[in-house]
């Protein structure tokens, strides 16, 4: 009988996962921090600190997974400026995201195989 996995479980096993990482052009610390923010506001400030990464290294992942539609954010205003909170669009939009990437990668490869 299997044992069911946990959700960190699942976290780090997708983490690592190569079809994922190479479908979508996402390195695993990107893969990381999207399931990680799966439910869960945070500040770069708290992705640094909980995904052990440099600021820059926070900044450039969210920016990458939120310009690819991954992720969302929120402005917090405050009396010296604002933050942003980020949190994962729902799973479903990930996985349009890499069925989308599959049909189009398999389109190409169809491309070739009409003009033998």
């Amino acid at each position: 009988m299997h044992e069911r996995k946990t959700l960190e479980e699942l976290r780090e096993e997708l983490k690592n996962d190569k079809i994922l990482t190479a479908i979508l052009g996402m390195n695993a610390t990107e893969v990381e921090i999207y399931f990680g923010l799966i439910g869960k506001e945070m500040s770069i400030d708290e992705i640094s600190e909980r995904f052990g990464i440099e600021k820059s290294s926070a900044y450039k992942c969210v920016g990458k997974l939120y310009r690819k539609g991954l992720l969302k954010r929120k402005k917090m205003n405050f009396s010296n400026g604002y933050n942003y909170l980020y949190i994962s669009e729902n799973p479903q939009k990930l996985m349009s995201l890499a069925k989308s990437r599959i049909a189009q990668w398999c389109e190409a490869i169809d491309s070739f195989s009409n003009e033998s």
